[in-house]
């Protein structure tokens, strides 16, 4: 037995009326829902890779000034002093090593030091081995610290890093550094590490 399913339009006058709106409206609507999809569709395949999962990726490189030169050169001597007491990481993002507490009622100036935290990094963190916790920060300061706009950036830094009592040393760039004296430097903050070690 077969079915037939088919549309009968009212027989009243009230019921014709609310047909003859009613009936373009769906059909627009159906049309309207239909285009959507197809657009759907050719958006997701334009801007979709062929592996179907992630969006197609702009050209990018490698940000070759990651680490500049002078902080290579210096950092091969501070690897020297350091050895194994310390783990050095570089160009640290202040907000992944910072936080504020609280909102702007409890914590005044919460968002205003955030956001000059924000897009902010240090040159390098030494950290404990075990535990990862910072020991001192380090900012090698080239000649564009003397700029008036990186004078401020630096006290910035400086500021937020004291008032999370985080010991921030800067050492002048120069062509050579004298292994000893970045050594005497730094013992003060191995001789909890250096204590430890002799228990």
């Amino acid at each position: 037995m077969q079915f037939i399913a088919q549309v009968v339009a009212p027989t009243n006058e009230t019921g014709r009326i609310l047909w003859q709106i009613g009936m373009p409206f769906m059909l627009l609507c159906a049309g309207l829902g239909i285009v959507a999809v197809i657009l759907r569709l050719l958006l997701d395949r334009l801007f979709t890779d062929r592996r179907g999962r992630l969006p197609a990726l702009p050209e990018v490189h490698l940000n070759k000034k990651f680490i500049t030169y002078a902080e290579a050169g210096f950092y091969r001597v501070l690897y020297q002093v350091v050895g194994d007491r310390g783990i050095i990481l570089a160009q640290v993002a202040l907000n992944r090593l910072l936080y504020f507490p609280g909102n702007n009622q409890t914590n005044p100036g919460k968002q205003m030091w955030r956001n000059k935290t924000g897009q902010k990094s240090v040159d390098f963190v030494i950290v404990d081995p075990k535990t990862l916790r910072p020991l001192v920060i380090i900012e090698l300061n080239d000649p564009s610290h003397e700029r008036e706009d990186r004078v401020v950036r630096d006290e910035e830094v400086a500021a937020i890093l004291n008032a999370a009592g985080i010991p921030l040393e800067q050492i002048q760039c120069a062509r050579q550094y004298d292994s000893r004296a970045l050594m005497a430097l730094l013992q003060p903050y191995f001789l909890p590490l250096d204590a430890s070690r002799r228990r």
